[in-house]
């Protein structure tokens, strides 16, 4: 059974309004991809930047299995990861900032979560079990000490 992390984009591992990747993204996926399978999930509508070359222009492209471009995101575009591994779903993770999206999918899907609680969704309480996730932080660093 494969061990996996699903992240979220903005406001989780890249500052839409300082545009840079958030303090130590780059070695915590580094870190990271050692133990897990890392995968990136990102809206890709016709308002954003394009998030491929920004991605690539990051340096962060290659530390991903895959990287999936979605116009929004769904339970079912999530799914599109997860079916087709063999996943310890126990073991494995969402991490992102807004829990009525990636926290509220991955508990549905039976993954633990960790939101990150800065910037524009920091305000956001849930409503619902679902909506809870398993872990809060407020930096980045914060992931290793709960994924290892």
């Amino acid at each position: 059974m494969e061990k996996i992390i699903i992240f979220d984009f903005n406001r989780t591992l890249y500052d839409p309004e300082f545009k840079k990747l958030m303090r130590g993204a780059r070695g915590l996926l580094k870190n990271l991809r050692k133990k897990y399978g890392l995968y990136l999930i990102t809206s890709d509508s016709d308002a954003d930047e394009d998030r491929k070359a920004l991605i690539a222009m990051l340096g962060i492209k290659n530390y991903f299995r895959r990287i999936l471009f979605c116009k929004k995101k769904t339970k079912q575009e999530f799914r599109k990861i997860i079916n087709k591994k063999h996943i310890d779903r126990k073991s494995s993770f969402v991490i992102g900032d807004q829990i009525r999206r990636e926290i509220k999918i991955g508990n549905s899907l039976g993954l633990k979560t960790i939101r990150i609680c800065v910037g524009k969704f920091s305000g956001e309480f849930s409503k619902s079990g679902m909506e809870k996730p398993d872990f809060e932080i407020k930096k980045l660093k914060e992931i290793e000490r709960i994924v290892f």
